[in-house]
């Protein structure tokens, strides 16, 4: 049995179980070419790592850093931290020497693992203002590194073999608990300090289970991990495909992710719905420039796929001359669309923020089998998912086995179960306020249909209240109008105002292109945004988009911006989620020029 009380026992039970088995793919070519580790190197260069951590000292309880790109040395030296039955506390590649900071203070760190040139350059200073920190580990070797006070590199880091220290860790291994706290992980908190989430073994254990019991994966899969680790919830995936024992590649530049597709040739990999809104808009990019015939084509062969969607959503089987339909078109269409995924994914499990109906439908009616969910760092990842047949495109999925949910008098979703989380990390007040009697009150606001399909509607702290009393959820607007493939951000502002605008990061050579289009004379960008005509020709668009909305829902005014919304400003998180209250502080003077013209 593979399943264990604790992540180090459950790895070790996997690497007994396939000790050859493919373990991790990686790449040092940019993902040109790619090696294999196996089971057994897992474990070595773990224990090899767990066994320097001693000789530094480190013991149970005590919290270790991890600040990386995905790489396999990430998740062994996790593996590596919690053998310890120490904590790991993983920071975003994209996080600020600030964040960094406030993370390594609040912990007490002494040791702290990166795995980019880059990123030691960010953190050579934060000795200085984090007296705890004793020693950088860099996960690669390099001259200049070792000649920096305080640093070191992986392989002169880890101790080989040594007796008194490997009896430590043996009896580390024999003391360890189901209830070991096993990470903290800092939300990226769009309001406020990052607070953070407290998980503990019985939380990953039980995310096996409730995942194997939802997802059927086995040692024929390959993953391509692209997501940060640093998130719940490709780490919590990772877990999920070593319990598995499936073969999970690890790409260190996600901006790659689509050139390595046909290489890797995934079965399964995790994205977010942002990832399907651009591979959907280059799709239809590319079907614009087909002739007539072709695209009437298509458009009929994604009618026949959305007619076998019906069929399985209803959980029912599919008719004998849409079956022959179907594959007439897979050849034809559908396995094409499916090549550009890499020809073999048999799922791709999708969260981190809203879908829309018709983006899901898309990719469904493709073939694509978009596992839709909703979860959260404080519930290990997954709350509910889409089922291969009988689900509902309109909900977040079904509730998942053994996880508990209802939704509160004033409409928030509430979960309880066994993969909660603890706590936040020193913060006693902020986790009374949203864990009581066992329950986690999300923040989210939802409802649950018939047959336990989950519906999140809203970030309740988001949902706005104009001037003449009407509540408007922004991301119903911002969703709706996200679509456009003018827009490549947006946020709306309406709260105690007449109407709802919306402050707009177009993409820039889109726009350069219907600028041309409409004839517009040659100007710096700034003014080319803010051209008449350009601007009445997407208000004219904006308004068509939004025919499905009430009236005091539609975002009436917009401007658009002439640089993107970044974390280095402050109006993203280190998880690219948008910072409302800091981007309404920010752009406060646009924002009333708006309203006042």
């Amino acid at each position: 049995m593979i399943i264990a009380d604790h992540i180090a026992l459950t790895l070790r039970n996997r690497v007994k179980a396939t000790p050859d088995g493919a373990a991790y793919g990686f790449s040092t070519d940019a993902g040109r070419t790619w090696q294999t580790m196996i089971w057994t190197e897992v474990l070595r260069r773990t224990d090899e790592i767990a066994l320097g951590l001693i000789a530094q000292g480190i013991t149970a309880g005590e919290n270790v850093g991890i600040i990386s790109p995905n790489r396999p040395e990430w998740s062994i030296a996790d593996y590596a931290i919690q053998s310890l039955r120490a904590v790991t506390v993983p920071m975003y590649t994209t996080s600020t020497p600030e964040q960094m900071e406030y993370i390594i203070r609040e912990t007490s760190m002494r040791v702290l693992f990166i795995g980019d040139p880059l990123l030691m350059v960010k953190s050579c200073g934060l000795f200085e203002n984090c007296p705890t920190l004793e020693l950088i580990v860099s996960f690669d070797e390099s001259e200049s590194i070792e000649s920096k006070p305080k640093c070191t590199c992986l392989p002169k880091f880890v101790v080989k073999s040594d007796a008194r220290l490997r009896a430590q860790l043996d009896q580390h291994l024999a003391d360890a608990k189901i209830d070991d706290l096993a990470t903290i992980i800092y939300t990226s908190g769009t309001t406020g300090d990052p607070k953070g989430v407290m998980l503990d073994q019985g939380s990953l254990k039980h995310l096996f289970k409730i995942h194997e019991m939802r997802l059927k994966v086995d040692s024929t899969d390959r993953s391509l991990s692209f997501l940060p680790l640093s998130h719940i919830f490709e780490r919590g995936w990772a877990y999920f495909m070593m319990y598995s024992g499936a073969h999970n590649y690890f790409l260190q530049n996600p901006r790659t992710v689509i050139d390595v597709l046909p290489r890797v040739k995934p079965t399964l990999m995790c994205a977010v719905p942002r990832f399907f809104e651009k591979t959907y808009q280059g799709i239809q990019d590319e079907t614009s420039r087909w002739p007539a015939i072709k695209r009437v084509f298509f458009k009929r062969a994604m009618a026949v796929g959305e007619e076998r969607l019906k069929y399985v959503t209803a959980n029912k089987p599919i008719p004998a001359v849409l079956r022959l339909q179907l594959a007439f078109y897979h050849k034809l269409v559908y396995s094409k669309l499916r090549r550009v995924l890499g020809g073999e994914i048999r799922f791709m499990p999708c969260a981190g923020a809203a879908a829309s109906t018709e983006l899901l439908t898309f990719f469904h009616s493709a073939g694509i089998n978009i596992k839709y969910g909703y979860g959260a760092t404080e519930t290990t990842a997954s709350v509910s998912c889409f089922k291969d047949y009988g689900f509902d495109l309109v909900s977040v999925g079904e509730i998942m086995p053994e996880v508990d949910v209802k939704i509160s008098p004033e409409g928030e979703i509430m979960v309880k179960g066994n993969t909660v989380f603890r706590g936040y990390y020193k913060k006693p007040v902020e986790t009374a306020a949203v864990l009581r009697d066992g329950w986690y009150y999300t923040g989210d606001a939802g409802s649950v249909k018939a047959g336990g399909h989950l519906v999140m509607s809203e970030r309740m702290r988001d949902i706005m209240k104009t001037s003449v009393g009407k509540y408007v959820s922004p991301q119903r607007i911002e969703l709706l109008l996200g679509q456009d493939p003018l827009i490549e951000q947006i946020v709306t502002i309406g709260d105690d105002r007449r109407f709802v605008m919306g402050l707009i990061v177009p993409v820039y050579d889109r726009i350069d292109a219907l600028a041309r289009e409409l004839r517009l004379r040659e100007q710096p960008r700034e003014d080319m945004l803010k051209d008449p005509k350009l601007i009445q020709h997407l208000n004219e668009r904006f308004i068509s988009l939004q025919t499905s909305l009430q009236p005091h829902e539609r975002m009436v005014k917009f401007t658009l911006l002439p640089e993107p919304f970044s974390i280095e400003k402050g109006e993203m998180t280190s998880t690219l989620k948008l910072r409302r209250k800091e981007i309404s502080r920010i752009y406060k003077d646009l924002i009333e020029e708006v309203y006042s013209s």
